[in-house]
């Protein structure tokens, strides 16, 4: 059985997107505000070596 979103041609980050954009909007007025200013996403990079954290982190947000 296909998922819905493979179907419709989607991978799973384009549906997760549109489907929290999607609840966004169907908020209270006062709830999306807070919601809106918050990142919708980020990216946290640590990196490694012989198996232990160096202590570098990179943040993105996107």
């Amino acid at each position: 059985m296909v998922a819905y979103w493979r179907q419709a041609g989607l991978n799973y980050l384009q549906f997760s997107r549109i489907a929290s954009n999607t609840l966004r909007k169907c908020l209270k007025p006062e709830y999306q505000t807070e919601t809106i200013m918050k990142p919708s996403s980020g990216l946290k990079l640590t990196k490694w070596v012989q198996g232990k954290p160096t202590g570098e982190v990179k943040q993105i947000k996107f």
